[in-house]
């Protein structure tokens, strides 16, 4: 098998590449080409060119914990980005549609979206229908190790319930693009929370190709990734009035599942050009609107009802009262609300009520909860973790001087977006704790601020050059051979060449840090010498039929004239060789023969 060692560590002496003679083909020559322990360099991560003119439509996808919408534009047309706001079963028009599905007992698909919804508000007791929902949750490693999730239905992989949803969105989405585009001719814009890993990336690629979006042969720019903090800053750089003066921009995307945080600064290349420039490693945790939902829930159950009440009721009652806790009390809760009632599960049932622990106030049909109870056990826990990210974010922000020199502040503008961005709730409580302090100077939220993630993600569809500069997520490298180390490296990683030389295999030789700055109109680049493990050949065979040499082709020499004398010195034959090119695994030679003076010598 071959290797590569770098030029700096291999200790070769050589700077340029080295190749045997005839290497046999089946040893590859550049490891790094290998996915073997090599960490996987992701293009949302990394710079890469892209070939924008072949697509002419984009589509982008905000896939949500909880809800998910499309928008879509036409290539030149970036003003005309237009919403998916009717979708099946859905009554009026709505920009989003619940990110659920309905299992038939056979394990296929009865149902998405709105409609999926509408069969677990009424029809749940239909023999063997299964509703799924916040399985977007099942990419983040860390709440899959910490929480109890359910079950996936029906053996389902992340990857595969992930495709069946998309793939429904995707036909239904496909009806609204005009027939005069191909589906070659469609990009793909996929939001992504800052904190997912790079499994959790690429498990998303694979349910886009599983859901049929896109075929595994399509070049990789087909379908892009963007966090969606970035995508949520590339709509307000767009549309968000009295932003052009902000020297830095915290976007703080409070999402049904996660948020994500990331801090930019905007670049001004003509009156009609902007870019984007990450200048913070972007952060997020699952700490979300649903879970509220399930603090709400857990509260309910343990406190306000107790288990006893709980076993007794019909086991649709508790989630009656929390959807209607999310249609009516979460969007409006503040302080000037003191009370907030809530249907009751147990009206008129007086055994019930008797039963129910003590502080449970139940007035007639409805049951009452406090501003202060909910604050307590409800809202807060979860917007303390929201403010501990934001404190994250502005440690990693230098002071800036305000403009009346009056006072010193971190950030110029935090823009709230996200379906729990529109929370007036939590808008004060960072108003609270980042404002008064003088860490930052405005917190606002965006227009339209569940819209702007998947609206920005088409604008960045569109343009993906607006975006200049990110921050790596991860350190990336490739595996390579370098000197071994005595003491250091582990026995096993010894490999002894065909040079005698001890080298070291699988070493991660580093091309980008952790938090270090990438300039996307970059690459990186390191130069390598090639290595052979085992000694295939000699340097210099010494003869054709030497192990390891191998037979290519026969070359043919042109109207070569009669030969009548054993050896001709005064004119000798050239022969040329050009090698026009290279390949890893298919060499080619191309011979060119030249001859001077090749004539016949008169005795």
């Amino acid at each position: 098998m071959g290797s590569c060692c770098s030029k700096e560590d291999a200790g070769t002496g050589q700077g340029n590449t080295q190749m045997a003679s005839v290497p046999n083909p089946t040893y590859p020559i550049t490891p790094s080409m290998q996915p073997r322990n090599t960490p996987r360099t992701d293009l949302e991560e990394l710079p890469f060119h892209m070939d924008n003119n072949r697509f002419k439509v984009v589509i982008a996808i905000d896939f949500g914990t909880t809800f998910s919408g499309c928008t879509w534009a036409i290539a030149g047309t970036t003003d005309m980005i237009k919403d998916i706001d009717r979708w099946p079963d859905q009554n009026g028009t709505y920009p989003k549609i619940p990110t659920a599905v309905v299992y038939n007992s056979n394990g296929e698909v009865h149902a998405w979206g709105q409609t999926a919804q509408n069969v677990d508000t009424f029809n749940r007791a239909l023999g063997g229908l299964q509703y799924f929902n916040n399985f977007k949750l099942y990419l983040d490693e860390k709440i899959v190790r910490s929480s109890e999730l359910p079950q996936l239905p029906y053996g389902k992989t992340p990857a595969g319930i992930i495709a069946d949803f998309l793939r429904e969105m995707h036909k239904f989405v496909l009806g609204k693009i005009p027939n005069a585009y191909s589906r070659d001719q469609i990009r793909y814009c996929l939001t992504i929370p800052a904190s997912w890993s790079p499994y959790a990336k690429r498990t998303m690629r694979e349910a886009a190709t599983m859901a049929d979006m896109i075929k595994p042969g399509d070049p990789a720019e087909r379908l892009l990734l963007i966090s969606e903090p970035e995508a949520a800053m590339i709509y307000v750089k767009e549309k968000q009035p009295g932003i052009e003066g902000c020297r830095n921009v915290m976007i703080c995307d409070a999402g049904g599942g996660t948020v994500d945080m990331c801090t930019f600064a905007i670049s001004t290349i003509s009156s009609t050009q902007k870019t984007l420039q990450e200048i913070s490693l972007g952060h997020g945790k699952s700490c979300g609107s649903v879970f509220i939902d399930m603090a709400m829930e857990r509260y309910i159950r343990d406190v306000k009802l107790g288990r006893q009440v709980c076993n007794a009721i019909h086991p649709r009652l508790v989630p009656n009262m929390i959807k209607y806790f999310i249609d009516n009390v979460k969007k409006n809760f503040r302080p000037e609300t003191k009370e907030y009632p809530i249907p009751s599960p147990v009206p008129h049932d007086h055994a019930l009520c008797d039963i129910l622990p003590a502080g449970t106030v139940v007035d007639g049909v409805e049951m009452i909860f406090t501003f202060e109870e909910l604050q307590k056990h409800v809202f807060d826990p979860v917007i303390r973790e929201i403010l501990a990210l934001i404190r994250d974010q502005i440690r990693q922000l230098p002071a800036l001087s305000a403009p009346d020199r009056s006072s010193s502040y971190v950030c110029d503008k935090l823009v709230l977006v996200g379906g729990f961005g529109e929370s007036e709730y939590l808008l004060r409580k960072i108003q609270e704790e980042f404002m008064a302090p003088g860490l930052v100077r405005d917190v606002e939220t965006v227009f339209n601020a569940g819209l702007a993630v998947v609206r920005g993600a088409a604008y960045f569809g569109l343009r993906p050059a607006s975006v200049t500069q990110r921050f790596s997520r991860y350190s990336y490298g490739i595996s390579v051979l370098r000197a071994f180390q005595p003491g250091r490296d582990p026995e096993s990683k010894r490999v002894v060449g065909g040079d005698g030389a001890m080298r070291c295999d699988d070493s991660f030789f580093k091309y980008v840090t952790k938090g270090e700055s990438i300039q996307l109109s970059k690459n990186v680049t390191h130069e390598f010498a090639t290595f052979q493990k085992e000694r295939v050949v000699d340097e210099v065979p010494r003869y054709t039929d030497s192990p390891g040499v191998f037979f290519v082709g026969t070359v043919n020499i042109p109207q070569m004239p009669a030969i009548n004398r054993v050896v001709d010195t005064q004119n000798p034959l050239y022969i040329k060789i050009h090698i026009a090119t290279v390949d890893i695994d298919n060499v080619n030679y191309v011979a060119n023969f030249d001859f001077k003076n090749a004539l016949v010598l008169n005795n």
